[in-house]
């Protein structure tokens, strides 16, 4: 690969050059091959790289929450009360229900989960505006011509590469050179994973089913 890939032009480029062939069909499917690659990124890789952390305004008596823009999966939340940040837990949507039955009573938020795909909800319902501390990961915006970088470009072209040139040797059906780009591209992402899982050993907490607790702030003893 004699182009370095810093943008997604370069990695258009990169893609010709190693395939040799700029033809008019070959050429019309980088796009595609691109965004499958991201898409396998997305899924696969494993590193605080893609975390960010967003604030969202909770007001009084609102309990669904929109998620944030490019949203994939929740890594925590906290809210924040006078000037502290208290981390909630999370539980199943079942629990919330059970545990904060009538949403129209208000409290301190104290557990959420997820609603739907792009909402989650909070339990006990708000009694004033509070500001949530979302870390989530999140999904890059795809490269595009209008598009130059995002996270992939800068952080792991390799393996941006290599999805891309499987998923080219796939379309041109060519499953000898499919298995060479696709072995470069899992070795090239093994090393970031575990990385990754060193970094952050203890914050994958799995969702709690267990049965209620007692709820205190509605008078159960």
């Amino acid at each position: 690969m004699g182009n370095i890939i810093t943008s997604y032009d370069t990695l258009v480029s990169a893609v010709i050059e190693a395939m040799e062939d700029d033809g008019a069909e070959f050429s019309s499917y980088i796009p595609t091959a691109i965004g499958l690659a991201e898409s396998r990124l997305e899924k696969q890789i494993d590193t605080d790289g893609m975390i960010v952390v967003t604030t969202v305004v909770a007001t009084a008596g609102n309990y669904i929450i929109p998620k944030p823009s490019g949203y994939k999966f929740m890594r925590d939340l906290e809210v924040v009360v006078s000037g502290n940040i208290i981390g909630m837990k999370k539980k199943v949507n079942s629990f919330l229900r059970d545990y904060w039955p009538n949403p129209t009573a208000t409290s301190t938020p104290a557990f959420y989960a997820d609603y739907d795909k792009s909402n989650f909800m909070i339990a006990p319902t708000p009694v004033s505006t509070v500001n949530l501390l979302l870390t989530s990961g999140i999904r890059p915006t795809k490269l595009s011509a209008g598009n130059q970088t995002n996270y992939f470009t800068d952080e792991l072209p390799d393996a941006l590469f290599y999805a891309t040139m499987g998923n080219m040797a796939e379309f041109m059906k060519n499953w000898s050179t499919l298995q060479v780009w696709d072995n470069k591209y899992l070795d090239a992402i093994k090393g970031l994973n575990n990385e990754g899982r060193r970094a952050r050993k203890d914050d994958d907490t799995p969702v709690e089913q267990g049965s209620v607790a007692n709820n205190t702030l509605m008078g159960d003893k």
